[in-house]
């Protein structure tokens, strides 16, 4: 059996034992390429892949010596890499298991989540051809959109953040994704957290400036501005400060560190008050678990007042 793993750096193993590349690139790039495109392919297309620019018969030649390579490397008696005359190609029927497949069986299967499990890194590591460029920005499109899908399949069914989960693993794919980054904005702070929502449309403002010189496109400026500005949610049964920020979603978890500000909550209201300080990265849900405190203590009758530190950056 034979194992080839793409979505990361390259690994392959034979029968459960690790192949150490070849000598030749070129061979482990063949390998790649065919683990890719499954199935028999005419000679002289494939070695038009790796020699474009060089005459069909030199570039047949050189397939030739990365053929003689490869099955050198992979100690095969030929039942994997089929090589004919004119045909070249892995037969998947003698044993062949190639990640980025098993990802889009996944996918067509309904199993998303398995799917995004393989990944391990970018698809085809330190492979810089034209075939591996456009294979990689394919194979991101279609990992952005399973992505997307989990983050909403998460936000459905109530899990803020899961949702936020897989809408930071989406904005990582490209750093530069606009559409990607403004859902990230959105679900953070439906969980609660405007402030780290604001920091997460100042790294990209920051970052398109440094490497396009571009600002932000005016659908993200105004997201950002409308929760600049959002006013916090008022309680109009009387004239008390409500809790601020969204609850539509349940706090989900964050159920020990809230039991434990209740019980600091408790022995305040005996007086035994205390200073309560909630730190961590941005994105984690601090903001959540404080709306939520608050909401409690202000069921409870008590007078509560929130402010955030906002990116007043454009």
């Amino acid at each position: 059996m034979l194992h080839v793993r793409l979505l990361g750096p390259m690994e392959v193993e034979r029968d459960e034992e690790t192949v150490p590349p070849p000598t030749s690139r070129r061979a482990w790039a063949l390998l790649a390429w065919l683990a890719l495109h499954p199935g028999e392919h005419a000679r002289g297309h494939v070695a038009a892949q790796f020699w474009p620019d060089v005459l069909d018969s030199s570039a047949r030649a050189s397939l030739r010596s990365a053929v003689w390579a490869l099955r050198r490397a992979l100690g095969t008696d030929g039942k994997i890499v089929v090589a004919g005359r004119e045909r070249l190609g892995l037969d998947a029927g003698a044993g062949l298991w190639v990640d980025v497949q098993a990802f889009d069986d996944h996918v067509a299967a309904g199993r998303p989540a398995e799917a995004a499990g393989l990944i391990r890194g970018d698809l085809l590591v330190g492979f810089d051809d034209e075939w591996a460029l456009q294979a990689r920005d394919e194979f991101r499109d279609r990992l952005s959109g399973v992505l997307e899908g989990l983050a909403g399949e998460a936000e459905a069914q109530g899990d803020a953040d899961a949702a936020v989960a897989w809408a930071r693993r989406r904005t990582a794919l490209d750093p530069l994704d606009e559409a990607a980054h403004r859902e990230l904005m959105a679900r953070l702070a439906a969980g609660g957290d405007r402030a780290g929502a604001l920091v997460v449309h100042a790294r990209l403002r920051e970052r398109r400036g440094r490497e396009l010189g571009v600002a932000p496109a005016p659908a993200t400026r105004d997201l950002a501005d409308r929760l600049r500005h959002a006013e916090p949610p008022r309680d109009d049964a009387d004239t008390e400060l409500a809790p601020a920020g969204p609850r539509a979603l349940p706090l989900i978890g964050r159920e020990g560190e809230l039991d434990d500000l209740l019980e600091r909550w408790a022995a305040a209201r005996e007086g035994a008050g205390a200073v309560v300080t909630l730190t961590g990265e941005p994105g984690i849900g601090k903001t959540r678990l404080a709306t939520e405190l608050l909401a409690r203590a202000h069921a409870d009758g008590a007078r509560v007042a929130s402010c955030a530190a906002l990116d007043l950056g454009g």
